[in-house]
């Protein structure tokens, strides 16, 4: 067994991503950016993401960042920053137990089409894997989301199939692409 996994679960709290990008750790201050940024791109972000509809004050994105800080290592939410300022959030959610992580995203509209989704993918899940001793990483995406089946290509991880109509957003079914990469196919910079 890997002696990572009988250490307490670690993530760092800051990771710079160069060219003024960073991603930080959410903590409760931060609900009220999170949920203006949400609320800016609420009707982008609904077609992919059902939460959204879910997600009606700040209260609700405090809420969430509350759970994620309770979880005791199993879930990092972070926020994507620019030069300082909010732009997007990326989180990795662990399963400790299969030596399991899924990475999910948002990025503001402004923001969309520059790399930040990609580097901040990239690196965590470098953490995942070098800190946090998993063994795959996956995340998923609407087959039509062309933007962030992208993200997956872009960084080796595999297509592993399609599971059809197995989400329900924005009053309809969704099919959604299940991407991964294990531990041994990941070379660091996602080649």
């Amino acid at each position: 067994m890997d002696d990572r996994i009988t250490e307490s679960p670690r993530s760092p709290e800051r990771i710079d991503l160069g060219e003024g990008a960073s991603i930080r750790l959410l903590v409760p201050g931060d609900a009220l950016v999170v949920f203006e940024t949400v609320d800016r791109n609420r009707e982008r972000l609904r077609r992919w993401l059902g939460w959204v509809d879910r997600t009606l004050g700040p209260g609700d994105t405090r809420t969430f960042i509350d759970l994620t800080i309770g979880t005791q290592g199993r879930e990092f939410a972070y926020g994507i920053y620019v030069d300082g300022s909010f732009v997007g959030a990326i989180g990795l959610h662990t399963d400790p137990e299969h030596r399991s992580a899924m990475i999910g995203y948002w990025i503001d509209w402004e923001h969309e089409g520059r790399g930040l989704v990609t580097k901040a993918s990239r690196a965590l899940t470098q953490v995942a894997f070098r800190d946090l001793a998993m063994h795959r990483v996956w995340l998923t995406a609407d087959p039509l989301n062309t933007r962030s089946c992208a993200v997956a290509e872009r960084l080796g991880f595999r297509l592993e199939g399609i599971r059809r109509e197995d989400t329900y957003t924005d009053g309809r079914f969704h099919d959604t692409a299940l991407y991964a990469v294990l531990e041994d196919e990941w070379a660091g910079d996602g080649r």
